[in-house]
């Protein structure tokens, strides 16, 4: 029996974001006697995914984090990485930052390389300019370029690569519909777990950062809060920012209202005790979270940062942010007593084109060919 081919996907971390998350999603639905995945990421900490990935036959590597001092160490680790691994037929880059580096080493080793744009902002100030200008050769390098939306593949690639059918696509951030899809049973276990049978939940899922709007959405629930005392916020996801957010929980006297449940392998459960979705983000490449909201069949409140791309079903209302708190709030109260039709908006997101299985085999169509 022939060996399956391998692609190496290059990553930040595998924790429970949204690249990480779409590229899981297409792990667990590939044929993995035809087709393994493995991944180099730049961080050593225990990461969500590990032990699903070993699990599945995937190996993970350590490329180390990259600054202007150890750019030599970073390219001879890639060096040799490439070297030991002539089975990486493709390598599909997710990490812009330094992948005008590791995609010319890949290119010049002859792999086919594959670049994915997931976002369209990464940082900002000096460390976003220097991200910017490091991401623009990456046009000049890819074979196959990759974007969750217009937007997304606009601002990575520009608009030559875009036009171009035959190196461009975007690729929905699809997801399991049917894990999404809501169950009483699921309602029924995460509420009996945090003590919610009573309560309204106003739900959230995403990483602690600053895109989410983190603060904001402690703001806006504030407000509900006032109007509504028997509303609680269940907000699912980990990050840089956590130590900051408990601590503004605590100054704004919301303990007791507000329940942090951090990276969850079970993430499809919490939607089907959500009664609302909330997701203010100050920018998206296109907002994994929300198609998930949208499969579950929950009233969704974005705000106009958010992609058109991911809205989908008749139950989301955008909001511009500038709207504030007092704003946002007194809209999402009116949301907690509107009945939605949960089974109309699954269907609605099959048919938008946001089933992973779809997806999953367009990919694997993808890497098959290149494996030389």
């Amino acid at each position: 029996m022939e060996k399956p081919v391998r692609v190496v996907h290059v990553l930040g971390a595998l924790h429970r974001g949204g690249a990480e998350t779409f590229v899981m999603n297409v792990y667990r639905h590939i044929d993995r006697t035809r087709l393994q995945f493995d991944f180099i990421i730049h961080t050593d900490e225990n990461c969500s995914y590990r032990k699903e990935i070993e699990e599945m036959g995937g190996r993970i590597y350590l490329a180390g984090r990259f600054s202007l001092k150890n750019a030599l160490v970073y390219q001879k680790t890639w060096k040799r990485l490439l070297a030991e691994h002539p089975e990486w037929a493709v390598v599909h880059g997710h990490v812009r930052s330094t992948a005008c580096i590791y995609m010319k080493m890949a290119k010049k080793n002859g792999r086919t390389v594959i670049a994915h744009s997931h976002s369209i902002s990464n940082g900002r100030g000096m460390n976003g300019l220097i991200k910017d200008l490091m991401q623009y050769p990456v046009r000049y390098i890819a074979d196959y370029f990759f974007a969750c939306s217009e937007n997304a593949g606009k601002w990575m690639f520009g608009e030559r690569v875009v036009r171009n059918p035959m190196q461009y696509k975007v690729i929905k951030n699809a997801i399991d519909v049917d894990a999404f899809r809501y169950h009483t049973g699921y309602e029924t276990e995460i509420k009996k777990e945090f003590h919610l049978e009573d309560k309204k939940v106003i739900g959230t899922v995403g990483r602690l950062c600053d895109a989410k709007n983190p603060f904001f959405i402690l703001d806006v629930f504030r407000e509900v809060h006032k109007r509504e005392n028997n509303t609680v916020l269940l907000w699912g996801g980990d990050g840089e920012l956590r130590e900051q957010i408990e601590s503004a929980v605590e100054k704004r006297g919301l303990q007791s209202a507000v329940r942090m449940v951090g990276s969850v392998r079970d993430v499809h459960k919490l939607y089907s005790a959500f009664d609302v979705f909330m997701f203010p983000s100050k920018w998206e490449g296109l907002g994994i979270s929300l198609i998930e909201a949208q499969a579950a069949g929950l009233p969704c409140f974005v705000s106009e940062k958010v992609p058109l791309e991911a809205v989908i079903c008749k139950d989301v209302k955008v909001m511009r942010l500038e709207l504030g708190c007092a704003g946002w709030g007194e809209e999402i109260v009116k949301g907690l007593h509107v009945l939605p039709d949960r089974d109309r908006a699954y269907k609605d997101v099959v048919a938008a084109g946001y089933d992973i299985k779809e997806t999953a085999l367009y990919l694997q169509d993808v890497y098959l060919a290149e494996q030389g």
